[in-house]
């Protein structure tokens, strides 16, 4: 009776661990836990120094990738080179200056592919710019209408569609499987690497950890965000008029001049 007791289903509720399992990051049971680590703490230890270079390597993978890439546009060029090289010599016999033309098409590569890359990352960081006050606000918007935080974070990630949306719906990823929510704001803002949204990231922790109403933080920061885009527009605004003024002094000024004096030039010729 006790064994078929004992293999007939148990009805009672889960225990505490099994509920909370799918929503943090690793939770093992007692006895196997312990004795898992037990084994394992002491190993771990000793290669410690091993892991550690080895994250070091991961984390600069990002800069390893640019150097891989600029590397294969290298080649790419180079090769590109010696092939219109080797068209030239045969065509028109060989020559010294032929030489250069692989380093020349490597270098002018590489030099594409790192303009290619910085007009991406500006690209970027505008769209980012410009989206940074419409999240906020909308934030603001979740937090005045009753929301937590983690909720209006999974809103916007949900419904929006810009570059902001998705770094958002990575910190909420990011909570959900166990980590802090102002650590992974904080994580967000050094992969970003944009000062107003850094800014608003430690203003926001900040207000988390002295208790002060969030949605008025984060609608003085959409306000300080929107205002900043005013004045940088105003000073593009003013590189713009500079630039316009060189087709000025240096196209119809000119010719202006030459359409005043032309005339007189030609009546002194004349006399």
């Amino acid at each position: 009776m006790l064994l078929v007791f004992s293999a007939s289903p148990r009805w009672r509720a889960r225990g505490l661990t099994a509920r909370l399992a799918p929503y943090l990051r690793d939770v093992t049971d007692g006895d196997p836990g312990v004795a898992f680590s037990a084994i394992t703490v002491p190993v771990l230890n000793t290669a410690a120094p091993a892991w550690g270079a080895a994250v070091n390597r991961l984390s600069d993978i990002s800069s390893s990738w640019r150097r891989s890439r600029a590397l294969v546009w290298a080649l790419l060029g180079a090769g590109t080179g010696a092939a219109l090289a080797t068209i030239v010599a045969l065509t028109h016999g060989p020559q010294p200056a032929l030489l250069a033309v692989p380093l020349a098409g490597g270098a002018a590569a590489v030099v594409a592919e790192q303009s290619a890359r910085r007009a991406t990352e500006r690209a970027r960081s505008r769209r980012l710019h410009e989206e940074l006050p419409v999240v906020l606000e909308f934030l603001a918007l979740c937090l005045s209408a009753g929301e937590g935080l983690l909720d209006a974070l999974r809103r916007v990630g949900s419904r929006g569609t810009g570059e902001l949306a998705v770094g958002i719906r990575e910190v909420v990823v990011e909570v959900g499987t166990g980590a802090v929510l102002t650590d992974a704001l904080l994580a967000f803002a050094r992969r970003e690497d944009s000062p107003a949204l850094s800014r608003a990231v430690d203003q926001l922790v900040a207000a988390i950890d002295r208790g002060t109403p969030l949605a008025d933080v984060l609608h003085a920061h959409a306000a300080d965000a929107r205002s900043g885009e005013q004045r940088e527009l105003i000073e593009q605004a003013g590189r713009k008029e500079i630039a316009m003024l060189v087709p000025l002094v240096f196209l119809i000024l000119p010719v202006s001049v030459l359409f005043a004096i032309f005339p007189g030039v030609v009546m002194l010729d004349l006399g």
